[in-house]
Parts: C-alpha cells; structure tokens; sequence
C-alpha cells in the first residue's frame, strides 16, 4: 500500500505481549519475533517460523487488518506449494487458523502449519494485543 494513502486511514499500527506456546515444532525450524510496529506500508509480521538451517519454507505470521486476523503467509517455496498451503490443499494447512479467542491478555489464535514432506512444521497458540489508531483527514 501507499505510505501516504496507509498513514490517513485508520489502521492496526502495533502489537505487544506477544506470547508463542510451540506444543509442537518441527526440530528443523525456530520461533522469532516480528517488529512490533507496522512498516509504513502497513505490513505488521508478528512471528516468523525460520528453517534452522536456512533451506526450505519460512513462514510469518502477520497481522491482516482489512480481516481483523492472523494471516500465515509461506515463502522460498515453489509457487504452487505456497497456492495450496493458502487454499489448505494437498497436506499444506496453515495460512488461516480461525478466529481468535478474546480475553484481558488480548487475541488468542490457535496456529497449526502442516508441509508435506516436513509434517507438522508447528502446533501451538500465539496471544497479543493489537493497537489501533483512527483515521486522519
């Protein structure tokens, strides 16, 4: 989006106690943080799941304003691959999981992320708060 369109509407622009139960990760990936601010463009990456080794699909856990949801985006994977862990087809699931629970510690989403070949690459909750801010001019 336009940095200067994204600045006047109103729009997520920051999340915080972020937390990650991981019941299930793949022993080949690990848990990092995103930025808690939003880019001037409007991408908010709450987590990201790495490969340890560098090689095969990252994924990022970002925050979908226009749905008010998490959103499981995969990337360095084959273009088909990462249509059908959208679409949650042929084994990939992951890039929706649900509406959130809402309570005092903010949105609780539960994640699972399946890959063919990999299996379950992560099983677990992520919990945080989103700020918001109004709309300008």
């Amino acid at each position: 989006m336009d940095p200067d369109k994204f600045a006047k509407k109103g729009h997520a622009y920051r999340h915080d106690d972020l937390t990650i139960n991981d019941s299930n990760i793949h022993p080949d990936y690990e848990v990092k943080f995103g930025d808690p601010e939003v880019s001037s463009t409007g991408r908010m990456v709450v987590f990201k799941l790495l490969p340890k080794s560098g090689s095969g699909p990252r994924f990022e856990g970002r925050w979908d304003d226009k749905q008010e949801e998490l959103d499981i985006d995969a990337f360095d994977a084959a273009e088909e691959e990462i249509k059908q862990f959208k679409a949650c087809a042929g084994g990939y699931c992951g890039h929706h999981n649900g509406k959130a629970m809402l309570g005092s510690s903010g949105r609780t989403y539960v994640i699972r992320i399946m890959w063919p070949g990999k299996g379950t690459i992560f099983e677990g909750e992520a919990n945080f708060k989103i700020h918001r801010r109004l709309p300008t001019g």
